[in-house]
């Protein structure tokens, strides 16, 4: 028996599993991915894009084809058979996790670029400069105390 908080579960939670209410947010997270992969090759993070851009168009392909069965079954019955029968729902989850993985390949990337630039601009500063401006800091700084006074 389930128990009026189960019933409300269900009848809040059961919507959220029809492929009607998933499809917004694989089309973003397809977007977005789509969207920092330009970035990461515009800033030459990535250089061998060719496997992340196939990846995307295949899944891209699968989610406009699921997009469109889902279109064509507007009533709720029609998407829990879409979710149950034909596993949309996995197939959507499937879609949306595969392009969240190359979005956090794609972030590190441009991660890492990131990282190796400051590194490069931080240590390009040649050393006698450092050390010269050190010993100013320093002497300005720690000046003995007069011992005539």
């Amino acid at each position: 028996m389930l128990s009026l908080l189960g019933i409300y579960y269900l009848v809040h939670y059961v919507p959220l599993l029809l492929p009607r209410n998933l499809i917004p947010y694989v089309a973003a997270a397809l977007s977005e991915a789509l969207r920092l992969l330009d970035r990461a090759e515009a800033t030459g993070a990535i250089t061998d894009t060719s496997e992340y851009r196939a990846d995307l168009a295949t899944f891209a392909n699968q989610f406009l084809r699921m997009r469109a069965e889902s279109h064509r079954a507007p009533g709720t019955f029609q998407q829990i058979v879409l979710a149950v029968r034909f596993r949309l729902t996995y197939k959507l989850y499937v879609i949306s996790s595969q392009a969240e993985d190359i979005k956090i390949k794609v972030e590190l990337a441009l991660d890492e670029l990131q990282l190796s630039t400051t590194q490069s601009t931080t240590t390009a500063l040649p050393t006698p400069a450092l050390n010269i401006a050190a010993k100013k800091v320093v002497e300005t700084t720690h000046t003995p105390p007069n011992a005539a006074s």
